[in-house]
């Protein structure tokens, strides 16, 4: 007779409890592994990062006004000469800024020292204007000096309206009546490098103050240049009204004189501001040049020195100057 042995269930169920409970499952008794815990930091928050610096602005350059005659002050300028030999086509000469052309101002004794090449003038002032308009005046004989904002004309109060940063002095010569020479001194605060845009185009407006060596000068008009830096290029216009050669009723003024358009184009140099190129006189197609450069921060102004003379030897010459 076989026995069979007796199985202790007891024994089985608890060995099996034993084991459930040392394996650790998961919640819901899902058989996962062991569970991993991750020790907080010192301060039980993640560490906050070190903020960056913050950069230091570029400072702005700083432009004086050339209106500005409270300190002694230093100037090269951009030269223009007009003599006018009696019986003689007249002579002309534009030159770009240089050492070679400029002025001194000593605010202790309000005295100039003028220079164009060779030529030297010292005054002293004895008119003193202020506001836009500000400029000094020294007339003598048989030379004169007198320094002045770039023209832009008058505002709603009858107010002289000039560029801000650039000015110019003329200076005249008579030593020789049968040879008088004209100077102009194109100066001011030149926009820095630096401070020139690279890209876009610049509408500036203003005013040219053109005359001419016709019988009572005549006028200049409103003016407009275009500011291309990308393309390093300028253009522009503006115009001549001849003077009247007199009308009914008046021996000097006569009816209105039709504007003669004269057109600029040029280039603008980038690492110095410079601005030069052809003058074209539109009527006749004659042509002429002119020399200036860009003023204040941006070049938020500019102003050219500009000469055309005709074929009958009639010379056009004077200063536009606008501001964006």
């Amino acid at each position: 007779m076989t026995v069979l042995a007796k199985t202790n269930w007891c024994v089985l169920v608890g060995i099996g409890l034993i084991t459930a409970s040392c394996s650790g499952s998961g919640s819901g008794g899902g058989g996962g592994g062991d569970v991993a815990v991750v020790p907080a930091g010192p301060s039980g928050a993640a560490p906050t990062p070190t903020p960056s610096p913050t950069p230091t602005p570029t400072p702005q350059p700083s432009y004086a006004a050339a209106s500005d005659f409270t300190r002694d002050r230093v100037f090269t300028a951009i030269g223009y000469t007009l003599q006018q030999p009696r019986g003689a086509s007249p002579l002309t000469r534009l030159d770009q800024e240089s050492a070679a052309q400029g002025f001194d101002f000593t605010v202790a004794t309000r005295q100039y020292k003028a220079r164009y090449g060779s030529a030297a003038l010292t005054v002293g002032t004895q008119v003193q204007g202020s506001g836009s308009a500000s400029f000094d005046t020294s007339v003598g004989s048989p030379q004169s000096l007198s320094r002045k904002p770039v023209d832009l004309g008058y505002d709603a109060n009858g107010a002289g309206i000039g560029l801000s940063y650039a000015g110019y002095v003329t200076w005249q010569d008579t030593t020789d009546p049968d040879n008088r020479v004209l100077r102009y001194l194109l100066f001011g605060a030149r926009t820095l490098a630096s401070d020139l845009p690279t890209a876009g185009t610049v509408i500036l407006r203003g005013q040219s103050t053109l005359t001419s060596t016709f019988v009572y000068g005549g006028t200049g008009a409103t003016a407009s240049l275009a500011i291309d830096y990308g393309a390093r290029s300028v253009s522009g216009s503006t115009a001549f009204y001849p003077a009247s050669l007199g009308g009914t009723g008046s021996s000097i003024y006569g009816p209105p004189v039709t504007p003669q358009p004269i057109t600029l184009v040029g280039v603008v140099d980038p690492s110095t501001g410079r601005v030069s190129g052809t003058a074209t006189y539109t009527a006749s197609g004659v042509t002429g040049s002119f020399e200036g450069a860009l003023y204040g921060p941006r070049g938020t102004e500019v102003a050219l020195l500009v000469t055309i003379t005709a074929a009958d030897g009639t010379v056009y010459y004077g200063l536009v100057g606008a501001q964006a």
